[in-house]
């Protein structure tokens, strides 16, 4: 779809479309695509379509319209299509099938055999160690293979072997790739006599990594042919590396490009300016990642804004520091390495720069003289700006998520191993504590654990055996980590087996935050504020990151949520699925009114539910209420919810962690599991009303009882009250919301202050998101910003919705939707759920060094965080 996407946005632009249509043709030829498959790709698109889009929008001129457009995109793939047995470039088809088998299974592993060939040819050839960062660390092969760097920079080696075989089709475009890729490793120092040895490191690699099989002689020629091929092309831009050797960028053209640079500096704002306002008219996809590209302006409003007129500023003085430097280029490729990674974190990628740089040429086109911006002085510049491209995508590729990214600073060691010395004294009672927190505040992990089926109050299950043995273990296991943090390549592996383990008991990544709250719940509890001191515990949740991420990439994310037990002897028999689901095909045809005659139903029965819906306040009369768009929406939401539930019924471990989640969710809002027979009751009569009777037989409806039970009973363990039987405490804990209450009082004292140190800290530990706040783009350091007006005004404003959070904190459902709403806005200007922990973080830093110890405890602390819990939860809501 995103390809279809692209495109549609270029049907205006012919020159684009065709060379793209035909390459994409070209590559699905390699993939056994035959032009008579298009019929049946366009019919199921259609189809697509007008299942998926309004009737409104979706017309038979619309459909025409696809129908022709998908006429022409057939007729120009269909011409890139050649004949199976026709050799293209120069490796033979026999050569191409055998490399595509073996990278078929390299694909699945590309980290790791990235790596083994980087730890071979650095130990085969000594020489070139000194030009891999990595390379002069002098670490053994055994650690070396672990390094992070050398593991991305395999990584990124794979992948691009990998383009070069997807793409043998089409050698133009592999030559064209592999030519750039051979001036950019010019620039690192990179010469063509190195190639023999990266092949041999390569063919090691594969040799050890795939079944002999799969890696016969026959696929080792085929290998050797490929990288002949890949050494030729890229070898043409690698020059002998004599002192004539003028780099990637020839004389001629750094003085091109400095001479133009000093007439089109005294215009740069403007340039800049111009520059922006045509990147986003021409790319609405790249609108969204710049605050100004959301305000949806039209052109010469755009380019009068001040935030995109500093941004192109900044944008064209980095141009000129990149002039000023042409002549030793190895001074800027750090800088350019990093500029491409700060924006990678911002969301842009390699793909956007060919955007960019017609962008940056339509500016000077604009702005300078015909004169000075001559077709010669054009040339230069698109000469130059390929080489910012490839040398800023080197550190905007994709990197792996898995666990050899991860490290833990010198400092974090020290004090986790200086506390450890104190844990281990009391392992089993540590342990137990922990383990009867989490199961207490998380009743949706219970069922993992035998003792956890239970039901034993908090003191009983302390003392069970199985529980005290359970949490001894996990506890010498973090031991087992803490001891070998000066070597993580020893434990790394420990840890993933051990994620894959608990992955068969129904442990999942979410599970993880929660572990980490209870493991520090009862560190806390169980050493003294002198030990556990707010460095200590900011070491070890740190060190718990790396514990989640390295377990976590061993975790499929087919998160189950059931025990074997539980998928064995399911509750819903397999004719109450089928009944259910053949009478929801109905259903789904009439959601709105289905849901409103459902709601009308609920609130005319169970007046005393009336109050936790805004539009049950109402006092309408049935026939007014139906009508109401709020009943409506939230009619439909359920229905949908409902929905689906019933297309899950076949996997009960996928449906179970999201009614568990509706349940916490409700439970904020004032439901409680004795509503559940009102709502059951009013959706049966809503059924009963909308279906015929031939479908909605009294076996489907005893069928549909039944599985309600099993929603009931799921949605029911995270609305149950407390141990204590008090009703009013909900989520929050009447002490916790005390303490809160109490400390805050002392905090707002200081509101203005405190906000602006908050905002500092925020900063100053997460860079990528300064770009988000006009005060962030200062070039200022974090902690002086605490003086800037704008910042103080914004801590401020923050500091006044979290003291209405905590004043409102008796009656959630007041301050719902209030935290909802700000949800809504902040997910207008890019904040997402996970940005949450972030100022999370800065505001408990804030605490603790704008409080006495005594008015921040471990108590208040601790009541702060689960408060935090809740209020992110509704928050986020509101950005769904």
């Amino acid at each position: 779809m995103e390809t279809i996407g692209t495109a549609v946005e270029t049907l205006d632009n012919p020159g684009k479309l065709v060379p793209f249509l035909k390459d994409l043709g070209a590559r699905h030829n390699a993939y056994g695509t035959k032009p008579e498959h298009f019929k049946p790709l366009a019919e199921a698109l259609i189809f697509t379509l007008k299942d998926g889009l309004p009737p409104k929008v979706f017309t038979a001129e619309v459909q025409g319209a696809w129908e022709n457009a998908l006429k022409v995109v057939a007729e120009l793939m269909s011409e890139a299509m050649r004949s199976d047995d026709a050799d293209v470039g120069p490796m033979s088809q026999r050569d191409k099938r055998l490399v595509r088998e073996c990278w078929k299974v390299i694909q699945k592993d590309m980290v790791n055999l990235g790596a083994a060939l980087f730890v071979r040819l650095l130990e085969k050839s000594p020489p070139i160690q000194n030009l891999f960062t990595f390379g002069k660390l002098n670490l053994s092969a055994e650690k070396l293979k672990r390094n992070k760097d050398l593991r991305s920079h395999g990584q990124r080696v794979m992948s691009t072997i990998g383009a070069v075989v997807m793409g043998l089709d089409d050698p133009d475009i592999i030559a064209t790739i592999l030519e750039d890729l051979g001036a950019r490793h010019q620039m690192y120092g990179a010469k063509p006599e190195h190639f023999p040895a990266l092949v041999e490191a390569l063919m090691h690699s594969l040799k050890n990594g795939l079944p002999p099989k799969l890696f016969t002689p026959e696929a080792q020629e085929a290998w050797q042919n490929l990288m002949k091929m890949v050494a030729t092309s890229m070898s043409k831009t690698m020059r002998s590396g004599s002192s004539e050797d003028e780099g990637p960028i020839s004389s001629k053209n750094k003085r091109l490009v400095q001479a133009s640079w000093k007439i089109m500096e005294k215009d740069a704002v403007n340039l800049g300016a111009v520059l922006f306002a045509r990147l986003l008219e021409k790319n609405p996809s790249i609108q969204k990642l710049f605050p100004f590209g959301k305000l949806n302006l039209p052109p010469d409003k755009l380019r009068q804004n001040p935030d995109l007129r500093a941004h192109g500023k900044g944008v064209m003085e980095t141009i000129g520091i990149l002039v000023a430097s042409l002549d030793d280029l190895k001074d800027i490729v750090p800088t350019l390495k990093e500029l491409g990674a700060r924006h990678n974190s911002y969301g842009a990628k390699p793909e956007h720069f060919p955007a960019l740089v017609e962008a940056f040429m339509f500016s000077m086109k604009t702005r300078v003289s015909a004169e000075v911006f001559t077709a010669e002085v054009q040339e230069a510049w698109r000469n130059v700006l390929k080489v910012v491209d490839v040398t800023m995508s080197t550190s905007m590729s994709s990197h792996s998520n898995g666990a050899s990214d991860v490290t833990i600073s010198p400092k974090d060691k020290q004090l986790a191993q200086g506390s450890w010395k104190f844990i281990q004294k009391d392992l089993v009672n540590l342990g137990a504590s922990m383990f009867v927190r989490l199961l207490e505040k998380n009743p949706g992990i219970r069922k993992t654990f035998s003792f956890g089926r239970l039901n034993l109050p908090p003191d009983k299950l302390r003392q069970n055996p199985d529980l005290r043995a359970h949490g001894k273990g996990v506890m010498l296991t973090f031991g087992t980590l803490v001891s070998g943090a000066d070597d993580l390549g020893k434990i790394i592996p420990m840890m993933e087996d051990l994620g894959a383990r608990h992955k068969t008991y129904g442990a999942k990544p979410a599970h993880f935050p929660a572990i980490v709250e209870a493991f520090m719940y009862s560190l806390k509890k169980g050493l003294s504020p002198k030990i556990f001191t707010p460095d200590v515990q900011e070491a070890w949740r740190n060190i718990l990151s790396v514990v989640a991420v390295t377990m976590g990439s061993t975790m499929s994310s087919d998160e189950s949520g059931v025990s074997e037990e539980e998928s064995t002897a399911s509750p819903i028999s397999p004719k109450d699925k089928q009944l259910v689901q053949n009478s929801w095909k109905f259903v789904q045809k009439d959601l709105v009114n289905l849901g409103a005659v459902m709601f009308v139903r609920l609130l005319e029965k169970n007046p005393s539910v009336q109050n936790l819906f805004s539009f049950g306040k109402l006092n309408l009369p049935p026939e007014k209420l139906k009508q109401n768009p709020d009943l409506r929406a939230h009619g439909k939401g359920v229905m949908e919810t409902i929905g689906t539930a019933v297309a899950g019924l076949d996997d009960l471990g996928r449906i179970v962690p999201i009614l568990e989640e509706v349940g916490a969710r409700h439970k904020i809002y004032g439901a409680r599991p004795e509503h559940f027979p009102a709502v059951v009751e009013a959706l049966m009569y809503s059924l009963k009303q909308g279906l015929s009777p031939n479908v909605f037989t009294s076996e489907t409806q005893e069928a549909w009882r039944n599985i309600l039970k099993v929603v009931d009973v799921t949605m029911s363990r995270t609305m149950r009250l407390d141990e204590n039987g008090n009703s009013e405490e909900g989520l929050i804990s009447l002490r916790d919301k005390r303490l809160v209450q109490k400390s805050w009082k002392v905090m707002q004292k200081d509101s203005v202050n405190l906000g602006a140190a908050l905002f500092a800290r925020f900063l100053d530990r997460n860079p990528s998101i300064r770009e988000l706040f006009p005060f962030g783009k200062s070039s200022v350091p974090p902690q002086m910003l605490k003086h800037n007006s704008d910042l103080r005004a914004h801590g401020k404003g923050v500091m006044e919705t979290i003291g209405t959070a905590v004043d409102g904190l008796d009656d959630l459902g007041k301050i719902v939707p209030i935290l909802k709403d700000l949800g809504t806005r902040h997910n207008v200007y890019g904040a997402k759920p996970e940005h949450f922990q972030p100022p999370v973080d800065a505001f408990m830093y804030t605490m603790r060094n704008g409080l006495s110890s005594k008015e921040f405890t471990p108590d208040v602390q601790d009541a702060w965080e689960n408060i935090w819990k809740v209020l992110a939860e509704v928050m986020s809501n509101g950005m769904e």
